[in-house]
């Protein structure tokens, strides 16, 4: 069923007849609008109208009836008698035509959302489905809203110089937000908004630590922060949290049998501390791409969430035929989060096995797919080596592998297992292995 709206066809009708009367005009529209924001007749003709221009001729009148005809659509559109009709109705004002065929547009979907989850409703469909249909279907529409991405230089050239101005201004203020770990954020600015990093490790170095790390650094500081934790229940995240922001030992959590009345005390203290946090803990053992890209929307529109984290990349269900393509698009869906809604993105990815355990990681150790690597903005590589008996040296380091806009290079740090943190071995006491 296609709605109708009150005063829809008017600007529908004169973005069509401003491509007819004047063809070249057809490359501003399809910047603006696209062919399933028309109605039915006026979309089949900007769909000849985009076709001809694709193919390198011009959408005159009677190139487009021809097209038309070619296709069985002539008839059904109303003739040459109508194109000439459009033609002659012609208004003023391209660009704001296509913002009314898009806003009609969006009235439509929403028209269409209510009667479907309206019918889902009344036919008995559980709540939580119908509200999911919902989030899903606002998001679509508001995704649906393409305003051209196209400016000139003048737009934004004098921005960028006084953006420059206004972190100098600030002097020795992190730009961007913390990793929680001071030379790191020294040596990269601090995670940007609009920005892709990636933390890649073996399984069982501390990856999902030094995630939760900056989760927690940054949510300490009142900057909202979602967790997609697809590998571990939103207890066990608190638990390492606990665990980090408590004087209380990671070992003893994990066997409550060993807490004292004072670790008691501590650990709700801390906890209580931590319920204040602007913190969010999506723990979905499953998601596409189009859910997790839903959600993160969701929370960034309604809770201002500027720091998202996703653990890890392997469990994104994307699409691909091979497990590399399926990984590279769930990289590429975090990319166009941290660009489309200027917030900040961690994932998490683990590094290949090398021959030897004790060889540095490089870029190339991402596991799955060189995708991650060209999607990221910043690759941390997370180096704990081992004595010849398998424990831990303490002399781990985090590689900045890759760093678009800064220097590339190492930070010596130490994983803190009763903490499970990872902090900046400058002043730090010496630790036997």
């Amino acid at each position: 069923m296609e709605y109708q709206i009150e005063d829809a066809n008017q600007p529908e009708k004169a973005v069509i007849g401003a491509i007819l009367a004047h063809p070249q005009k057809v490359y501003e529209a399809m910047t603006l609008l696209t062919v399933s924001e028309f109605t039915f007749a006026h979309s089949r003709i900007f769909e000849a109208c985009v076709e001809i221009a694709n193919q390198g001729g011009l959408p005159e009148t009677l190139a487009v009836c021809d097209h038309l005809a070619n296709r069985g659509l002539l008839e059904k559109i109303g003739g040459l008698a109508y194109l000439i009709e459009c033609e002659r109705y012609e208004a003023m004002g391209l660009a704001e035509m296509c913002r009314r065929v898009r806003e009609h547009a969006h009235r439509r979907r929403l028209l269409r959302l209510c009667e479907l989850v309206t019918k889902g409703l009344r036919e008995g469909k559980p709540v939580g489905e119908c509200l999911e249909e919902v989030e899903s279907g606002l998001l679509s529409v508001h995704a649906n809203n393409i305003q051209s991405d196209i400016f000139h230089v003048k737009d934004f050239a004098l921005a960028v110089v006084d953006d420059l101005y206004r972190v100098k201004r600030r002097g020795s203020d992190l730009i961007g937000l913390t990793t929680g770990i001071q030379p790191l954020d020294d040596a990269t600015g601090g995670i940007r908004a609009g920005e892709l990093w990636i933390i890649g490790a073996l399984p069982g170095r501390g990856k999902t630590a030094l995630g939760l790390q900056i989760a927690a650094a940054n949510a300490d500081r009142d900057a909202a922060t979602l967790i997609f934790s697809l590998e571990m229940a939103k207890e066990l995240v608190m638990q390492r949290i606990l665990a980090a922001k408590s004087r209380v030992k990671a070992g003893r959590i994990r066997n409550p049998n060993f807490l004292s009345d004072a670790d008691l005390r501590n650990l709700q203290e801390t906890a209580a501390s931590c319920a204040a946090w602007p913190l969010y803990v999506d723990e979905s053992s499953q998601l596409t791409v189009d859910e997790l890209r839903a959600r993160a929307k969701l929370f960034v529109r309604r809770h201002g969430v500027k720091l998202i984290i996703a653990d890890y990349l392997r469990l994104i269900r994307a699409g691909g035929r091979e497990l590399r393509e399926q990984v590279g698009n769930a990289a590429d869906c975090l990319r166009r989060i941290a660009k489309e809604e200027n917030v900040a993105v961690v994932g998490l990815s683990q590094l290949k096995r090398p021959e030897n355990i004790n060889d540095r990681p490089n870029m190339l150790g991402l596991k799955e797919s060189g995708d991650i690597e060209a999607h990221a903005h910043v690759c941390l590589l997370l180096y704990q080596p081992v004595n010849e008996n398998g424990e831990f040296t303490h002399e781990d380091e985090i590689i900045v592998g890759k760093q678009r806009n800064g220097p590339l290079g190492t930070e010596k740090v130490r994983f803190d297992h009763n903490t499970l943190t990872f902090k900046s071995r400058t002043n730090l006491p010496e630790v036997s292995a």
